[in-house]
């Protein structure tokens, strides 16, 4: 398990480096600055989703039923990611999908560190849209942004979503698991 998890991580850093890395900073020129944190929070984000993965694998027997519970934690966690539905708008049994599901976190961040590093041009006078600043900070605008989508947020909280990203809760449920299940086998005398 634990050499498993070793060589996973740094593939999980190269698929964030194609992934988000070659895409977004050599292609579309986003600000360098962010380059680093990034690939980091996609990377995390990859390795909670691998790690899900891993967890239903061992979990379910039929590998179907794992594969459409990999699916379906896939679709709540875009779901819930408060951006298509605010937290404000979900009723209490489904905000436990928001604190849980790792995708708001990811989307929290990363468009922190897009929008913090980069400069906009600024609202002419008269202009209409729903998001208009009159200034070229990236943050003025993501704050602009947050008014639409509350998930947004000018706080700098990446350090924060990489370690809720990585708290390992899929790799201990696996884990469990494979302890649990090997348990089972019977012995040979």
């Amino acid at each position: 398990i634990l050499a498993k998890t070793v060589l996973v991580i740094p593939i999980m850093f190269i698929f964030s480096l194609f992934a988000t890395g070659i895409p977004n900073f050599a292609i579309q020129d986003f600000p360098v600055e962010g380059f680093g944190l990034a690939i980091a929070l996609w990377a995390s984000l990859i390795y909670v989703f691998e790690c899900a993965a891993e967890a239903l694998a061992v979990l379910f027997d039929d590998p179907i039923l794992g594969m459409l519970q990999f699916m379906n934690l896939w679709f709540a966690s875009f779901l819930f990611a408060g951006f298509l539905i605010p937290l404000r708008d979900m009723y209490w049994p489904l905000k436990i999908f928001y604190y849980t599901m790792p995708y708001q976190y990811y989307v929290r961040s990363i468009l922190y560190v897009w929008f913090s590093n980069s400069t906009f041009e600024p609202c002419l006078e008269g202009a209409i849209g729903a998001v208009c600043e009159n200034t070229s900070d990236g943050k003025a605008v993501l704050e602009g942004l947050s008014k639409i989508f509350p998930l947004l947020s000018t706080e700098n909280r990446v350090g924060e979503d990489i370690a809720i990203l990585v708290a390992l809760f899929y790799k201990i449920v696996s884990v469990v698991t494979i302890m649990v299940k090997s348990r089972k086998v019977a012995s040979i005398h």
